[in-house]
């Protein structure tokens, strides 16, 4: 499954998004294999969906919860990521609103 297939930009419905997440963390924490996986998804998903619903925002906590219960150490590796993505998007929003110099 590919991960640029289910952003939200790709027009993917949230239910497909929230499993590619699920399927993604559960995928790691029984084969120890992928975390690149869940970290591109989850950092990727908080860029791509800043608006998302109840359901993906749920799903987005219980795999960070999932994670950081499973090691802690990559837990903080992941918190990190998504905290980092969501501050480019407000760089990247602040950006696009801001006006051109000598315009008012």
């Amino acid at each position: 499954m590919n991960d640029e297939m289910l952003s939200c930009d790709a027009g993917a419905p949230e239910l497909l998004n929230a499993l590619s997440l699920k399927m993604h963390t559960q995928l790691w924490l029984t084969t120890g294999r992928g975390f690149n996986g869940v970290l591109g998804g989850l950092s990727g998903f908080s860029n791509t969906c800043p608006h998302a619903g109840a359901m993906l925002r749920t799903v987005r906590a219980a795999c960070v919860r999932d994670v950081c219960a499973h090691d802690s150490a990559r837990g903080v590796e992941l918190v990190r990521a998504v905290q980092v993505g969501g501050q480019s998007q407000k760089r990247k929003k602040r950006k696009k609103n801001a006006m051109p110099f000598g315009i008012s």
